[in-house]
């Protein structure tokens, strides 16, 4: 259905509300099925009414109550199963103003925008069944705890790979030469490379022996011990690319490429698991707590994981109490 020509007036508040509809003449002749209901806007457009409760307006669209005004300041939007183009323009034109600012269907759901004072404004999905509440006098969205996620610093995300751009360079590299036409790697193949090396360089594999298993399935098992072997990790890295040490970065390449999960890989692949490892290493330097709202760009919680089993009892804390 078209609004363009159903006139529909722009409500702010109970008061406001109440004045529009004690203007608006009921329907002559009116039917059981319009009792007590007066029409909205254009009289011709029946599929808008207005009608008055105990301490309440309610704005009904096609039968159902949309839009309704209490005394006690609050306004309750509810699409109920019709996250629709008509809804959508039904709320921008009885309520978009100061305080709503706008509505958008995002993903087959309608959103509102809602403008919080100082603290800007943030988009709010309408329940798919149930109400949104909004508090006129708060300006904000009623029943909305704000949440607490781990956001990435991607500063210092970027700035910790530039540090580690020679190792991720050197393991492109490697891996074009190892890879098959397709671009691929063989983690099998990449075990039994491993197993030479530690026999070949026997005496510099010495720091680097107990590597295994420092990523997948020891993390949640053992965070702790798992840390300790990503710290080993890190610091024989470090070192080589210091000593610009070849063999031993080819080393830790190898035991890279031997603990992918996948049995054929690509360097993307590798990549995002020396990110993850950083992640895991660093989160007090990766990550910071931060309250927000439950709205459609909230942050998602996959960084948690990185947080909570990093292995370092110290560093949860520090993240947690916001002084990292």
């Amino acid at each position: 259905m078209q609004l363009g020509g159903a006139n529909l007036p722009t409500l702010t508040s109970y008061d406001q509300a109440e004045r529009w509809f004690e203007k608006i003449k009921p329907f002559t002749n009116a039917s059981k099925l319009y009792a007590g209901m007066r029409p909205l806007g254009a009289r011709s457009y029946t599929q808008c009414l207005i009608r008055k409760e105990t301490n309440a307006i309610v704005l009904t669209l096609y039968g159902y109550p949309v839009v309704t005004f209490r005394t006690d300041g609050t306004i309750v939007m509810n699409a109920h199963a019709y996250h629709t183009a008509t809804t959508v323009s039904f709320f921008q034109r009885v309520l978009q103003g100061r305080q709503l600012r706008g509505f958008a269907k995002v993903r087959s759901v309608i959103h509102v925008l809602v403008s919080a004072g100082s603290e800007g404004t943030h988009w709010f999905p309408l329940p798919t069944s149930g109400n949104l509440v909004f508090d006129t006098g708060t300006e904000r969205i009623l029943d909305v705890k704000p949440i607490h996620k781990y956001r990435a610093n991607v500063k210092e995300t970027r700035r910790m790979l530039g540090n580690y751009e020679a190792f991720l360079s050197y393991c492109k590299t490697a891996l074009a030469l190892l890879a098959d036409h397709r671009g691929r790697c063989d983690q099998v193949e990449a075990h039994v490379k491993l197993s030479k090396a530690m026999i070949d360089n026997a005496a510099d594999y010495t720091d680097t022996d107990e590597f295994c298993r420092f990523y997948s399935f020891d993390i949640k098992r053992d965070p702790q011990n798992a840390r300790v072997r990503r710290t080993r990790f890190f610091n024989t890295l470090d070192k080589a690319l210091v000593t610009d040490n070849h063999e031993m970065i080819y080393l830790l390449f190898i035991r890279l490429c031997a603990s992918m999960e996948m049995r054929y890989f690509r360097y993307e692949d590798l990549k995002q698991l020396f990110i993850n490892l950083l992640k895991f290493q660093y989160p007090h330097l990766l990550f910071r707590l931060e309250e927000v709202q439950p709205t459609t760009h909230v942050v998602h919680n996959h960084n948690a994981v990185f947080v909570r089993y990093c292995g370092d009892n110290a560093l949860i804390e520090q993240i947690n109490n916001g002084t990292n």
